[in-house]
């Protein structure tokens, strides 16, 4: 499954980055707030966006839904 991480704690998502490639997975990259998470997914063809709720930006449910579209 190819994979986006957004977190705003770099280790995190760094770790969580590769807990998910152990278990097979292609993590595309890791973004630290929204629109990096946004350009990431619109520049590649991911499955899934791991994305912490309280990443700056989030709050926005419009912001999120132009991100999946």
């Amino acid at each position: 499954m190819r994979i986006v991480i957004a977190d705003a704690h770099r280790v995190f998502a760094e770790a969580l980055t590769s807990l998910l490639r152990r278990a097979g997975h292609e993590i595309i990259g890791c973004a630290t707030d929204l629109s990096s998470a946004a350009a990431l997914i619109e520049a590649e063809q991911v499955d899934l966006c791991v994305m912490d709720i309280s990443l700056p930006g989030t709050g926005e449910l419009g912001a999120i839904a132009q991100m999946i579209r």
